[in-house]
């Protein structure tokens, strides 16, 4: 597993390379292919443009899910003295033509943290698609999504899911797994 380190204002993020065989990247994308996807996902309360999302159960994915255990096993060692609790796990499913808003995964006073993998079985930087990550209300890093491509970062690093370009015949798929520390956890669910 090859992990690069990005500062981003005060904060760091991290991409995640080499961390699952192919054949994990082939067998999650095909298990992608077969989800009920709704019309459902809002990037905030204001969003009249929902994109195609399919969500999991948490627990499940975390204890029988490859890719749930590789991300538990990201979390611990990228943040070894936080105790984090997986709260939300989705497929987020974008094509050319669809519109994404700038966003925050929490408020300004969480330690929540996304990780972020990158579905496709194939991708090609021509296709575009990239997550764009903000500064100041100024893009600061746009990482494409490259087959089995992880990124890890704060939820209050402003943020965006870039959109496929016209020349792209493929859906633009992404897992984002949501973690909130113990502490707050129990905030979250009051």
């Amino acid at each position: 597993m090859n992990v690069e380190e990005l500062a981003i204002g005060k904060h760091s993020m991290y991409i995640i390379e080499d961390a699952i065989s192919n054949e994990m990247i082939e067998s999650f994308y095909n298990y992608t292919q077969k989800l009920p996807f709704l019309k459902q996902e809002r990037d905030n309360d204001e969003d009249e443009y929902p994109s195609f999302s399919a969500d999991l159960k948490p627990k499940l994915f975390e204890t029988q899910s490859p890719l749930g255990k590789i991300g538990r096993e990201i979390i611990s060692s990228i943040y070894p003295d936080k105790d984090y609790i997986l709260f939300r796990v989705a497929v987020n499913l974008m094509t050319r033509g669809d519109m994404e808003i700038p966003h925050y995964d929490c408020l300004p006073h969480r330690d929540d943290v996304t990780l972020l993998y990158y579905v496709n079985n194939v991708w090609s930087y021509e296709w575009g698609g990239e997550t764009l990550f903000y500064l100041d209300k100024d893009t600061h890093f746009g990482i494409l999504p490259k087959p089995g491509r992880f990124v890890l970062f704060p939820g209050i690093i402003e943020h965006k899911s870039g959109i496929p370009s016209r020349t792209c015949k493929k859906v633009r798929y992404t897992l984002a797994l949501k973690y909130a520390s113990r502490s707050n956890f129990k905030k979250r669910s009051n």
